[in-house]
């Protein structure tokens, strides 16, 4: 995977330094143009690092990075990371966050199972459609949850969208790029930090994906 990985990794370093105009001054097309490359090679990226993250997820003797994080900063990285992906389709993404929630777990899997809940919000809402990121206390947890304004998912999806290489037969039909990984990482990261994960749609009107993790045991007052 590293092979993959560092090639992909430099081209979308290039393509931002282009596109933010550090290498010089470029046409608008040509900016556009770039901002496409950079973009898909994001989602490029983003696949390889999750069969590489699968396989270490699904390692017996694997073992989280354990640190105290800010429930907002987990937010705004994950935000970032599909920055270009949402401009792209014109799609703002809008994030409301409660101050001082804390938790404890491994920062780079939290930010990554965030970023394919937001990835795949970009996915599926038309071009154009807003997307919300909220973090909430609930009980002793802090709430994630993702809102999209697509087409929704099948009720009958419902108990499978986390589910190993699950793609629904909707998702296929309307041509949606995915391994049918990214949910499943999202369930698995959750589940290993003793969270949980929940998803609801009303189709045609949007989908919320929540993924729910224990608020850091001292502010829980334990």
């Amino acid at each position: 995977m590293h092979e993959l990985r560092r090639p992909l990794t430099i081209l979308n370093s290039y393509g931002q330094l282009l596109s933010a105009g550090m290498l010089g001054a470029l046409p608008e097309t040509a900016i556009v143009a770039i901002e496409g490359i950079t973009a898909s090679t994001e989602m490029m990226v983003r696949m390889v690092n999750a069969l590489a993250e699968l396989a270490r997820l699904e390692d017996p003797d694997d073992h989280l990075a354990l640190e105290v994080m800010d429930a907002e900063d987990v937010v705004a990285e994950a935000i970032e990371h599909v920055a270009m992906e949402a401009k792209l389709r014109e799609s703002p993404i809008s994030s409301e966050c409660e101050h001082g929630m804390t938790i404890k777990g491994d920062r780079r899997r939290l930010i990554l199972a965030l970023t394919n809940l937001l990835g795949n919000a970009v996915k599926h809402g038309p071009t154009g459609s807003p997307i919300e990121v909220m973090a909430a206390r609930e009980g002793g947890s802090v709430r994630f949850t993702v809102r999209d304004h697509g087409a929704g998912f099948p009720v009958a999806d419902t108990g499978h969208l986390f589910d190993k290489y699950f793609r629904s037969v909707a998702e296929r039909q309307r041509k949606v790029p995915g391994s049918g990984l990214g949910l499943y990482i999202v369930r698995t990261v959750a589940e290993r930090h003793g969270g949980t994960v929940a998803a609801r749609s009303v189709p045609g009107s949007g989908a919320e994906f929540d993924m729910t993790i224990p608020l850091h045991r001292e502010e829980r007052g334990a």
